[in-house]
């Protein structure tokens, strides 16, 4: 598929969760079944477990490989080197995921999460959007359902904006201040 020379094309990181399993049974089901992936943890048995269970959903491709990952800066930098893109569904992602961040915008390692935790995306731009631009890193975050509220709410908000002000909208600023 899109190795750019590495053992993987894609790696999940947190597979054991209910998005990691989730995620997992769609690569299963709709990626090419030539993809060379992994499902990355702590635990072997429960990463054991989900390839087995994903097995009867494409008897046609290869399954996944194990690979045990803590979130130790160093497992990640040996992690992120080996893949091309990274998926990483283990949250709260303000309490564990910079050092994912880090690693892939590192070594050049694409990184795709599900968060919605606004303030700590910023804070993630913020200090790793120009090492990940030197390394040729691409970082999506919020590429999952807790952030499509916010961006269908933007969207709604600047085409009311353009269609019936008849404005243009070049920026969009969200700011939260109160939660309860």
């Amino acid at each position: 598929m899109i190795s750019k020379g590495r053992e993987y094309d894609i790696v999940l990181l947190g597979a054991t969760g209910y998005t990691g399993r989730y995620t997992a049974e769609h690569i299963v089901k709709q990626l090419p079944t030539d993809l060379k992936w992994a499902v990355a943890g702590r635990s072997a048995t429960k990463l054991e477990r989900i390839i087995s269970d994903m097995k009867p959903l494409n008897p046609n491709r290869q399954p996944a490989r194990v690979e045990i990952c803590t979130l130790d800066p160093t497992d990640l930098e040996d992690l992120a080197k080996r893949t091309t893109v990274l998926i990483n569904v283990v949250g709260p992602y303000h309490l564990y995921s910079e050092p994912v961040v880090r690693a892939c915008a590192e070594n050049g390692t694409h990184y795709i999460d599900c968060t919605g935790e606004v303030p700590w995306v910023k804070a993630m731009i913020d200090k790793y959007e120009a090492t990940a631009k030197r390394s040729g890193a691409i970082i999506i975050p919020q590429s999952g359902f807790e952030s499509a509220p916010s961006d269908l709410l933007a969207y709604s908000l600047v085409s009311h904006i353009r269609t019936h002000l008849h404005a243009a909208t070049r920026d969009l600023i969200v700011t939260i201040w109160d939660f309860k």
